[in-house]
């Protein structure tokens, strides 16, 4: 049999703006998608969704540069 499993962020959207990402894997996966950070529900899957930290300095900068940093 198969299983469908959950991981959040993902590309379904939610109303309440969260998201979720699912595929479906063998029984005889289940134990390792579970382990590698897959999940039984899409609610467990959002409420244990680790956010990575965005570095500002990384994106691009766009259009003119501010006041304060012109040269």
């Amino acid at each position: 049999m198969t299983t469908m499993v959950y991981k959040s962020p993902g590309n379904m959207v939610r109303k309440d703006g969260t998201s979720f990402g699912w595929k479906i894997v063998d029984d005889a996966d289940l134990a390792a998608a579970l382990a590698g950070g897959w999940f039984s529900t899409p609610a467990e899957a959002i409420s244990n969704m680790v956010s990575e930290p965005v570095d500002d300095e990384a994106k691009p900068k766009r259009g003119r540069p501010r006041k304060t940093e012109a040269v």
